[in-house]
């Protein structure tokens, strides 16, 4: 019995040694009792997460691409690429013009996401594919990452609540997202790093081998691990499935004090309406769902056209209509007479 992981198949064995489905359960797959949608309703099993941020949404133009936004200056540049990281954390880059899942490579060869954002996004992806083990072959999990210090305690954190948002944490050797408690029993997460995802930025510890290894940075861990968890878990990038945090613990893919950190919600992330820190599901939770692709879109206030800037050439002051959001790091006038 084979089900769809988040980047690689996983068989229904290993999903009951890693307790994403019972024994009973097991059977019931092996006897052909029933199948296996059958047994995702049932069980609710959502071994590839639920849709991370793809995009932004504005009231006049509609679904706008991260990248895009990116270059028409309607999200920062920071808050664009902390999105983007999150896509990548979360196992795929969202082509939001056909409604696909790309990696990074692919988004890179069509153009969804610009070359020169490729190295950074290949990192990232890295917690949902695994982390390379620089002393044996096995793929490190963020929390992994993090304890053997290639992640450092901030990103992986981010990245783990970015994967929680979209349904539990993800295993990268199952490849599928795993509830927390299972991340933590598994130990690709633990109760610290969990608490520490409801902790406010600069409450956040190292916890990750990854990061204590200086493979990845603690910050750059973190967020990795806030994104994964934010779509269905800890990714497992051997087994390529999202597991719950406490069966990550278990698989050594994530500890206590990881654990810790994620359940704090730290606010890795910045929202592009007030330019202040925001944890990754405070972001989703603001998102429109597309009906027609189930795809989650942010809703972002259009910037001012430079023509409609109106200059008082005697006080020297801009004015602006109500509710429309200037980007002060990006403000330039191509006139002022």
């Amino acid at each position: 019995m084979i089900f769809d992981g988040v980047r690689k198949p996983v068989t229904a064995k290993q999903l009951h040694e890693c307790d994403v489905i019972d024994k009973p359960t097991l059977k019931d797959l092996q006897a052909a009792k029933k199948s296996i949608p059958e047994i995702s309703v049932e069980k609710k099993v959502n071994l590839k997460g639920t849709s991370p941020i793809a995009g932004i949404i504005l009231e006049k133009r509609g679904k706008v691409s991260l990248s895009e936004a990116k270059k028409e200056m309607l999200l920062s540049p920071e808050c664009a690429d902390l999105l983007l990281e999150a896509q990548a954390a979360t196992g795929h880059i969202i082509d939001l013009k056909n409604n696909k899942k790309l990696t990074v490579d692919e988004a890179c060869t069509n153009e969804t996401v610009d070359s020169s954002d490729r190295d950074r996004l290949m990192e990232a992806e890295k917690a949902a594919v695994g982390y390379k083990d620089p002393y044996s072959a096995k793929p490190l999990s963020v929390f992994e990452a993090m304890k053997k210090g290639l992640v450092d305690d901030d990103t992986g954190l981010r990245l783990l609540q970015a994967q929680e948002s979209v349904g539990g944490i993800l295993d990268p050797k199952l490849s599928v997202f795993l509830p927390k408690y299972t991340a933590i029993k598994r130990k690709i997460l633990d109760e610290n790093t969990d608490r520490s995802l409801k902790k406010s930025p600069n409450q956040t510890s190292v916890v990750f081998e990854a990061m204590k290894k200086g493979l990845v940075d603690d910050e750059t861990g973190l967020r990795l691990l806030q994104a994964q968890e934010s779509v269905g878990g800890i990714l497992d990038p051997n087994l390529s499935v999202f597991l719950p945090k406490d069966t990550a613990i278990e698989r050594k893919i994530l500890d206590e004090n990881a654990n810790r950190s994620l359940t704090q919600n730290p606010k890795c992330y910045i929202d592009p309406e007030t330019e202040e820190a925001v944890s990754y599901n405070d972001l989703k939770k603001r998102c429109k769902t597309e009906p027609k692709t189930g795809l989650l879109l942010l809703p972002v206030t259009e910037k001012l056209a430079d023509s409609e800037l109106i200059f008082d050439g005697l006080s020297n002051k801009c004015s602006f209509p109500p509710n429309v959001l200037i980007f002060s790091w990006k403000l330039r006038l191509q006139q002022a007479i």
